[in-house]
């Protein structure tokens, strides 16, 4: 009679089982899979600036990480719980596993290969590429035989690059799948200077890059793949146009790194034209006098002259009371790059300038 009872009361999975149950029943009589991947740490960098980073990255020890360790000395919040006040997170030990740090360093590899590293764009140190591609990017993109992909190893990294405030992830939901993934992602300064990279030498990578898309003739190609990238994000339906407080933090960002280097180039360039214009106004009052001190020589020869035969000097006298002395100057200079053979102080000289100036018609 109780076996009876106690066989009617069993559950039965059949009835009800989980998404965990079927990988279980499927996966029965064989061992549980640790892990399907393991994060390359021999991803591709392009030379150059994103090289250059990278090195450090590579070295970066995240067992002796100062912000890694709060955080976990604090615990993590999984994203699913991030708006839930009444959350609570499990502290855990300082030391991170080998599988942790290999993940951090490969998606920070994966960052900096796919980041751009322009300055003269909306904002700064985008990735430029899909998170999928990350994932790919890094050996941890898993795709089911049902079509499914899976990437949870680059997700929880990210989402303890974005707990470290170390970047910036807007996140959408995805048309296929409902859910709300990462869209665009942004690292902040934080992201490289939490590895001992120094804001100055970060600026000063900025403008080597910059210097060098210019000089290879880069900067048309950089230039259209960003407007690629954008239209793609219109296609996409993914606007942050309305995120009035991430642009503002993005445009902080790009102004914390930036603007003292773009201050001191307008400093030197509103120098250098100030230079240039004093110089060129102190060469043409030389000028003006030089020639001022011609004209007045010459009337002081033909005066000493008959003037009875000066009929286009007599002109040409009559004429320079009613204008300026720089239009004199300037008609000369005019008529001297016309006739560089005629004697200036001749008839012919002043005949000509008269029908230059239209006083006198030919």
């Amino acid at each position: 009679m109780f076996k009876n009872q106690h066989t009617q009361s069993t559950f039965d999975p059949s009835v009800c089982r989980s998404r965990r149950g079927e990988s279980n029943a499927l996966r029965r009589g064989q061992p549980k899979i640790h892990r399907r991947n393991i994060p390359k740490q021999d991803i591709k960098i392009p030379t150059g600036t994103p090289a250059r980073l990278s090195r450090t990255l590579k070295s970066h020890d995240w067992r002796r990480d100062r912000a890694l360790i709060a955080l976990r000395q604090k615990g993590y919040t999984p994203y699913s719980e991030r708006k839930n006040p009444h959350y609570v997170p499990k502290p855990m030990r300082i030391s991170t596993r080998s599988e942790s740090r290999e993940a951090l360093t490969s998606l920070s590899l994966a960052f900096v290969a796919n980041a751009d590293f322009f300055p003269g764009h909306d904002y700064l140190f985008e990735v430029m590429v899909p998170f999928e591609f990350i994932a790919k990017a890094m050996g941890v993109l898993h795709e089911y035989d049902n079509g499914r992909k899976s990437y949870d190893v680059a997700l929880h990294a990210l989402s303890v690059l974005e707990q470290l405030e170390q970047i910036v992830v807007h996140r959408d939901k995805d048309r296929d799948a409902g859910q709300n993934k990462p869209v665009r992602i942004w690292l902040k300064p934080e992201f490289f200077m939490s590895k001992g990279i120094p804001c100055d030498e970060i600026r000063r990578s900025l403008i080597d890059f910059q210097n060098w898309a210019i000089k290879s003739g880069q900067l048309e190609n950089l230039e259209k793949k960003y407007q690629r990238h954008l239209l793609n994000m219109v296609r996409l339906g993914i606007d942050i146009e309305s995120k009035h407080a991430l642009r503002q933090l993005l445009k902080k960002i790009k102004r914390s790194v930036v603007a003292p280097d773009l201050q001191e180039q307008k400093a030197e360039a509103l120098k250098q034209i100030e230079d240039s214009i004093e110089l060129l106004d102190r060469k043409k009052s030389k000028n003006l006098e030089a020639e001022l001190d011609r004209t007045q020589r010459s009337v002081d020869n033909l005066r000493k002259k008959d003037k009875s035969d000066s009929i286009y000097w007599c002109m040409f006298v009559e004429w320079q009371k009613t204008t300026t002395p720089v239009a004199v100057y300037y008609a000369k200079t005019k008529l001297k790059a016309q006739y560089p053979h005629v004697n200036e102080y001749s008839e012919q000289f002043y005949r000509l300038l008269l029908e230059q100036e239209g006083i006198i018609l030919t």
